[in-house]
């Protein structure tokens, strides 16, 4: 197994980057591969001087394909259970698109199990970083329920305005009221 991980170090070192046809003259075609398809293209021909294209002869032995530089198969994991079913000597840990909470959970969780993380380099310190981002997001979410609170205070403390009683109108308002309205009717 060690020998077929050294060979596969030492084929990954010299498969170049394949990138689509033209792409340093080109901005809109971008470096993703592409299989160029054209009649004349000299890449798909294999001139000399051109890049390389995707051949089988690049590819790393089938037993170790797929496998971490210390050999081991990445799983990936959501939760517990995933964790329940793994083997350490030959599985490693991808932790899946999870919360902040869960993830410090199944980083625990793998710590005590002896688990290799594969996208973590330090399992300590992941878990701290992750525990104060919680702590952080807690105390945010206390100072704005304790301003929220003292806003109320202050909005029932202060009576509301009572509406000014209306004086009586003399009868001569109230005639110039009703002509306004009738005239309205009218028009």
């Amino acid at each position: 197994m060690k020998s077929l991980l050294e060979l596969k170090k030492r084929i990954s070192a010299k498969r170049p980057r394949f990138r689509h046809y033209d792409w340093q003259k080109r901005k809109e075609v971008g470096t993703r591969w592409r299989r160029p398809r054209g009649l004349h293209n000299k890449m798909r021909k294999g001139v000399w001087g051109r890049p390389a294209t995707v051949n089988p002869g690049y590819r790393s032995p089938v037993a170790v394909r797929g496998m971490t530089r210390d050999g081991l198969l990445p799983v990936r994991v959501y939760n517990s259970a995933d964790l329940s079913t793994l083997n350490a000597k030959t599985e490693g840990v991808l932790l899946g698109k999870v919360g902040a909470r869960k993830r410090a959970l199944l980083l625990e969780e793998c710590k005590k199990k002896d688990l290799t993380v594969l996208n973590h380099k330090n399992v300590d310190e992941s878990i701290k970083a992750v525990a104060g981002a919680l702590n952080e997001r807690k105390a945010a979410k206390k100072a704005r329920a304790e301003a929220r609170a003292k806003r109320d205070v202050g909005a029932q403390k202060k009576p509301a305005p009572k509406p000014k009683a209306e004086e009586p109108k003399s009868q001569e308002e109230q005639k110039k009221e009703q002509d306004k309205v009738l005239t309205q009717r009218e028009a």
